[in-house]
């Protein structure tokens, strides 16, 4: 064979032969990297580099593959969010209404109610400027917190201020029972003191509400047929009515001349609403 035959015999060998050997080198290489898992490659490299032996016919050949190519594998799964822990109750909380806020929005209170408190008892004096009309629940935990702010607020505000309270449930059919009861010593001019009584407990079973009306010195033959009146029980029910009327939600719910509160609010939140009233 001439010089130049054997020129071109290599010229046509030389391509095919390299492209054999990407193809090998290639293979090889896709081998490696399903060997190792891509969380195993990241663990590994995070700590050293990682040298991988290729037989490529012979001799080896040594690939090292550094440690900043570790960003390249599989990311791996994102860690479990920390679960939300549940609130701690807050004081301008409510049973069914958020916490925090006056008036629906959690604003400053906007809703102007008209509410009917025609032959309601009246705590307070009934010619007084401001009417503050509540809606509670006796067995609302913030019903009962809101108590002794209401209680401050009457002694401030003395001859100033009137409070109406109305009925509204949140937990089916027991606390009609005791509302019942309350309106009952309503007509024994004892309402105040036995809504009292049910919130110093919060009990409303039938023995708690006879014992209540016996702390009372209540005529216990008129208080038994008055727990059994289907009036009375008609009667809490349009009150409840009348609250989701004016966008009650929850207990408890205020209404200052109106202006609606929500929530038991600390005095703090009644007072300027009360001021500004009373100033008009």
């Amino acid at each position: 064979m001439s010089l130049t035959e054997k020129t071109h015999a290599e010229s046509d060998v030389n391509p095919m032969y390299m492209l054999g050997i990407a193809i090998v080198l290639a293979s090889l290489v896709l081998s490696a990297s399903i060997y190792f898992s891509a969380d195993q490659l990241a663990r590994t490299l995070e700590q050293k580099p990682l040298t991988v032996s290729l037989p490529v016919f012979s001799p080896v050949v040594n690939v090292t593959i550094p440690s900043g190519v570790a960003a390249l594998a599989a990311p791996s799964a994102a860690p479990a969010a920390a679960p939300t822990p549940s609130p701690t109750p807050s004081a301008a909380a409510g049973c069914g209404v958020p916490s925090g806020g006056s008036g629906a929005a959690g604003g400053a209170p906007t809703a102007i109610a008209n509410i009917d408190v025609t032959g309601r008892p009246v705590e307070g004096s009934p010619n007084a400027k401001v009417t503050i009309v509540e809606f509670s629940e006796h067995l609302c935990p913030y019903s009962k917190r809101a108590q002794s702010t209401v209680a401050q607020i009457m002694k401030d505000y003395d001859g100033k201020v009137k409070h109406v309270y109305m009925h509204y449930f949140i937990h089916g059919e027991p606390p009609k029972k005791s509302a019942v009861a309350a309106e009952c010593a309503g007509d024994q001019g004892k309402f105040w003191e036995y809504t009292a009584l049910v919130f110093s407990d919060q009990k409303v079973d039938a023995d708690s509400l006879n014992s209540k009306a016996a702390q009372l010195n209540l005529d216990m033959a008129k208080f038994s047929a008055c727990l059994a009146s289907p009036a009375k029980l008609a009667e809490v029910e349009r009150q409840n009515a009348l609250g989701q009327q004016n966008g009650v939600s929850g207990t408890p719910t205020f209404f200052i001349n109106g202006r609606m509160i929500v929530g038991a609010q600390p005095y703090e939140s009644f007072k300027p609403l009360i001021d500004a009233e009373l100033a008009k």
